[in-house]
């Protein structure tokens, strides 16, 4: 399984999906098995899915989330409204964890994030997002929250 990711996100590189000199930072992989790179171009956030480069509007460094530290990025598949990712922004300041008890600086949360909506090879981004320490790499948010930026039209 490992393999045939790599391999897919090998071809995606070689077909130039990711822009030259831009840092890949992430990966996600689609039900339809199609890659989404997450890239660094020039301290912003940028996304390339089927040959087409998006701006996510989000400064770098940015991340897909996660449930747990091992699991790949969460992909929740609507049929008819799409696949939804969620990004989070660049890292919260440790300060900022001050009264909250259930998370930590270690947690790796930010108070940016944005979905991100793929339906065949069309890419559509959600508002971006601000939530106190609401986007966490490896803590996701429930199914509702993807459920909800899949059907906010």
């Amino acid at each position: 399984m490992v393999l045939g990711i790599r391999l897919i996100l090998t071809a995606a590189l070689a077909l130039g999906t990711v822009p030259a000199g831009a840092e890949t930072l992430d990966e996600a992989v689609l039900p339809s098995g199609g890659p989404v790179i997450l890239s660094d171009e020039d301290g912003q956030c940028v996304i390339s899915h089927v040959g087409a480069l998006y701006s996510v509007g989000l400064p770098s460094p940015c991340r897909f989330l996660r449930r747990g530290d091992t699991a790949d990025a969460t992909v929740e598949d609507y049929r008819d409204r799409g696949a939804v990712i969620v990004i989070g922004g660049p890292l919260a300041h440790p300060d900022d964890y001050g009264d909250v008890d259930w998370i930590s600086p270690a947690d790796d949360c930010s108070h940016m994030g944005r979905g991100v909506i793929v339906r065949g090879d069309k890419v559509l981004l959600s508002a971006p997002r601000i939530e106190r320490l609401g986007f966490c790499a490896h803590i996701a948010p429930d199914e509702k929250y993807y459920y909800g930026l899949a059907h906010d039209d």
